[in-house]
């Protein structure tokens, strides 16, 4: 699988989109015999998955030191809305369960969240690879001398 993830990350970074990865992944798991709807399910949660730890992130960020934190009603709004969106999408395996044709999806899904070792692994590898892209651009702007 981290062979799929890294072919999946060059196509990110060198299509004009960055879903071409994604499609990618799901085609080359479709050809290893995988549902087309597990292969979706599996680059969804980890596209929710950045999501979420990438919220966290900013969570944190407007939160931790109060003296270098941007305050404000519109950071705040801007917070509680994406937390809000979270939310949704950590209950959307119950929205799909209603459409039949979703159904697969709902499944897969579903299985994720029941898995607590692996969801919460999921979580803290996602938080992980999101902290260290950040640490890559301050590397990359220092290098470059650029000031922040």
């Amino acid at each position: 699988m981290f062979p799929l993830y890294l072919i999946g990350a060059f196509f990110n970074n060198f299509l004009p989109t960055s879903i071409g990865g994604d499609v990618y992944k799901v085609h080359r798991l479709t050809t290893y015999k995988v549902k087309i709807s597990q292969a979706v399910s599996s680059v969804l949660i980890s596209r929710l998955m950045g999501l979420g730890s990438l919220i966290t992130l900013a969570t944190f960020t407007f939160c931790w030191p109060v003296n270098y934190a941007v305050s404000g009603p519109d950071i705040k709004f801007i917070l509680a809305m994406l937390w809000v969106i979270m939310l949704t999408i950590f209950f959307l395996p119950q929205f799909l369960a209603r459409f039949k044709f979703l159904s697969e999806i709902h499944e897969a899904l579903d299985s994720c969240q029941k898995d607590r070792r692996v969801f919460l692994l999921s979580i803290a590898l996602s938080l992980a690879a999101q902290i260290m892209g950040i640490f890559f651009c301050i590397i990359l702007a220092r290098s470059l001398d650029l000031k922040l």
